[in-house]
């Protein structure tokens, strides 16, 4: 039996407030405290069946599942490594030219790898190392303007791709399971990058380049890249 005031079901709230507590202070791992919520909604009958598990009926689901499989086969066959590698091998010249391919690596990484903090994650030492090889050692202006290309260029430019990041597909789920419709890759790509996707990147990179200007040395030649394993290329 659900139970109202004043026409407002205080069940349901009482459980997603519990849950996104527990998401909020980590008291729980975040798989347990989400199985935990279905468990409590479907015990408690504090919705319909086709309500608590409507999530799963939508395409962005499925999206966000596939995307973090890929995301999980570029980390763990070394393919993601081997991408940001030969291009951050790329990276020379002058601070903003540094700064331009950090912000453009992030973004072409958003295209295969679906996650923010996932991208971020391998981004990020591959980049504080390539600065410790241009001189730009810990405490210098460069290296902090190359750490923000990468958490920045990841969480804004990203936007631009459908399934790309988290908010988009859960912004595709609301407008699937709302109105009917459902946004295409193609389309929302080319409504958007041009905007939030290059313009923004170039504005970004100004930025950086400006206010965290520095003057970054020759890095030393590269090794070669071993060749491609079986795994990377499966």
């Amino acid at each position: 039996m659900h139970l109202v005031a004043s026409g407002f079901p205080i069940l349901p709230a009482l459980i997603t407030a519990i849950t996104i507590a527990l998401w909020a202070f980590s008291r729980l791992p975040e798989y347990l405290t989400a199985l935990l919520f279905f468990s409590a909604a479907m015990i408690l009958a504090a919705a319909p069946r086709d309500v608590v598990f409507s999530g799963f009926s939508s395409a962005a689901f499925w999206l966000v599942l596939s995307g973090y499989v890929l995301g999980l086969a570029l980390k763990y066959t070394g393919l993601a490594d081997r991408m940001a590698g030969a291009l951050s091998r790329r990276l020379s010249g002058s601070y903003p030219k540094v700064v331009a391919g950090v912000v453009a690596l992030t973004y072409l990484l958003a295209f295969v790898m679906p996650s923010n903090m996932g991208r971020i994650a391998l981004l990020m030492p591959i980049v504080l190392a390539y600065a410790d090889r241009i001189g730009l050692a810990a405490g210098r202006r460069g290296r902090i303007g190359l750490a923000l290309a990468v958490g920045f260029g990841t969480f804004q430019l990203s936007t631009s791709i459908l399934p790309a990041n988290v908010p988009n597909l859960v912004m595709a789920g609301s407008i699937e399971s709302s109105y009917g419709l459902q946004l295409g890759y193609l389309p929302y790509l080319w409504l958007h990058a041009p905007v939030l996707g290059i313009l923004k990147g170039a504005v970004l990179v100004a930025c950086i380049a400006w206010l965290f200007r520095d003057t970054p040395s020759a890095a030393p030649p590269a090794a070669p890249a071993p060749p491609l394993t079986a795994a990377e290329r499966r």
